[in-house]
């Protein structure tokens, strides 16, 4: 998801987002990344304790450099597996303390 400005942490250093998914155990990794440079980026993985349900993540980026202007967020579910065609889902995603 590109943005249109970069997020600003400054009092606000995490993110929140409601994610469905088939199946329990396994790792959502949340990428942020600069437009200009993709190799500056920062990364959090959070495990999904839910099965065919909803639940709210939290990725906390405590600790965040403003400077390194993060514009753009990258969502990976099931991170380090192969692909299976399982299909997840995400919504509300929002910034928060």
């Amino acid at each position: 998801i590109e943005l249109d400005a970069p997020i600003n942490f400054s009092s606000m250093q995490k993110i929140k987002m409601k994610v469905w998914s088939p199946q329990s155990g396994i790792t959502v990794k949340m990428k942020l990344e600069n437009l200009a440079n993709s190799n500056i980026n920062i990364e959090r993985d959070v495990t999904l304790n839910v099965a065919n349900g909803w639940e709210e993540l939290t990725f906390d980026f405590a600790g965040i450099t403003n400077s390194n202007n993060y514009q753009r967020v990258v969502v990976f579910f099931d991170f380090g597996n192969a692909g299976t065609g399982a299909s997840y889902y995400f919504d509300d995603i929002i910034q928060s303390n």
